[in-house]
């Protein structure tokens, strides 16, 4: 039984927006059954489903022009939908609600004709609305389909070009509809990262545990970063719950949260913080994104792999110009160890491959810290801070090749975190200045 709350209720007309949102939301939630009835993991009872649903807005509403006067606004009709349970990870919560960060892909796109509704989501309540330019509509329970005109900037990344007038056709049932679907989209998916996350809260508060209380205090700024920057890598991993199949949607038969997981924080040993200092020789990433992980189920066997996708950018890009053959340079000797691309000298796309991947999750779930996982991590990190003193080397000499000593440094990197299994080093290959 979805609780219903008319916050527009002095316009007796509005029961049309009550009536049709209710429809709406009792029409998600039994798709949202349907498809966690086939997920592997579990929630409480009405955790993820909407169990409230608020209609507010205004019609004719005359508010502050910010000048110590009144301005007309434009009509605007808002369903807020609550969900049944409460995200109680303040962590996960926080990253929950930074969507232009990395959650942009996570539901559709529902721009039609230059119109869209304005959503915002977050942990525990998605909200919808639907302006049209117009005045005078809501109050008499109308959906109107109307072309009215907007100023949008010329170039987003360049405010600098000014406005330009651009049409809108907004139709407010459509964008209404569109909303819900996003809805969906968004319940889905806060229902997985809910979910999810138990392995990087137990992770996170053994770490803080075993700290000696006389050192939590100093502690204090970089445990917020790692929970910070952990949740948001971890979120960017999950699976893509938007598909039904293909390699990032989310298996029925897969539990995300350990790769994922123990993943975003082993890189975070790596990542500059943003609450604290870090020594960029020592934490080299400035910035790290990811992609919903992939996993392919084994035919011979209950098992899958995985393949985890991400970009990272280290410090000292910003302004600088490398030329070409510097990027060559790094590309061609990191390629020799790992599965990148290199868009400059200093960011890359990486992919990383890992065979039996339930095995390695397993491992993870009983406390193990060398899987191949974490030792693709370690020996990643430890490149990374090679070619980052490579690069800042060639940006302080203005050598004309990089070569040199950087192929010795990246085995080195790679050689302080394994034991055994690195092939043949690269340095008998001389150098090329």
């Amino acid at each position: 039984m979805v609780a219903v709350e008319n916050k527009l209720s002095k316009f007796p007309a509005t029961q049309t927006y009550v009536d049709f949102g209710l429809a709406q939301v009792e029409a998600i939630n039994t798709q949202y059954d349907q498809w966690f009835a086939q997920q592997a993991f579990s929630e409480e009872e009405g955790f993820s489903r909407f169990e409230k649903l608020i209609v507010d807005g205004h019609s004719d509403y005359d508010g502050p022009s910010g000048r110590g006067g009144s301005k007309p606004y434009d009509d605007n009709i808002q369903w807020d939908l609550r969900f049944g349970g409460k995200v109680e990870n303040k962590g996960l919560s926080d990253q929950l609600l930074h969507v232009t960060t990395h959650q942009k892909d996570r539901r559709p796109n529902v721009t039609t004709f230059n119109s869209a509704p304005q959503i915002f989501d977050t942990a525990d309540y998605f909200q919808l609305g639907v302006a049209n330019g117009e005045r005078g509509w809501v109050k008499e329970g109308t959906f109107p389909v109307n072309v009215h005109m907007t100023k949008r900037f010329i170039d987003n990344n360049d405010l600098s070009k000014g406005t330009k007038n651009v049409p809108i056709q907004t139709d407010v049932r459509r964008e209404a509809e569109a909303g819900f679907r996003a809805a969906l989209e968004w319940q889905k998916f806060r229902s997985m990262a809910a979910a999810s996350s138990d392995y990087l809260v137990e992770t996170l508060k053994g770490e803080w545990a075993a700290l000696e209380p006389k050192d939590r205090h100093g502690a204090s700024q970089i445990f917020r970063d790692r929970k910070e920057q952990g949740y948001e890598l971890f979120l960017s991993l999950l699976p893509d719950t938007q598909l039904e199949e293909g390699p990032t949607a989310l298996k029925t038969s897969y539990q995300p949260g350990a790769l994922e997981g123990a993943f975003a924080l082993g890189l975070q040993d790596f990542k500059g913080g943003n609450m604290h200092r870090t020594k960029a020789e020592e934490r080299p990433i400035y910035l790290v994104s990811g992609k919903p992980i992939e996993i392919t189920s084994k035919e011979e066997s209950e098992g899958y792999d995985a393949r985890i996708n991400f970009e990272v950018e280290l410090y000292g890009s910003h302004g600088l110009e490398e030329p070409e053959e510097v990027k060559q340079e790094v590309e061609t000797i990191l390629k020799q160890h790992f599965d990148l691309t290199a868009t400059d000298a200093t960011k890359y796309r990486v992919s990383f491959e890992l065979k039996d991947a339930h095995l390695v999750d397993r491992a993870i779930l009983e406390g193990r810290t060398d899987t191949e996982l974490h030792q693709f991590i370690q020996g990643f990190g430890g490149a990374l801070q090679q070619t980052y003193q490579a690069v800042k080397d060639w940006h302080e000499t203005k050598r004309p090749g990089l070569r040199q000593n950087f192929e010795a440094a990246v085995i080195l990197g790679r050689e302080d975190y394994f034991a055994k299994g690195l092939g043949a080093s690269l340095a008998s290959n001389g150098s090329r200045d």
